[in-house]
């Protein structure tokens, strides 16, 4: 995700309990890297950002990955 301020995620996988992690911020570049997933896991996702030019928090929509 590219923002110049914050930005949270929120997953879970394989329906189970929701993580709720502030990305790393570099660059205008927000990263995070999880680990421990396997091929067939399914990881639902969305993000919260600070949108700097609106000036408040911003949901997106939630998306599905399959990891193969």
């Amino acid at each position: 995700m590219r923002t110049s301020s914050w930005a949270d995620v929120h997953y879970t996988v394989n329906s189970g309990g929701q993580q709720n992690i502030r990305l790393r911020q570099d660059a205008g570049n927000n990263t995070y890297a999880a680990g421990g997933l396997k091929a067939g896991d399914v990881v639902k996702y969305s993000f919260t950002y600070w949108d700097v030019a609106k000036n408040y928090a911003v949901d997106t929509a939630q998306q599905t990955f399959t990891m193969k």
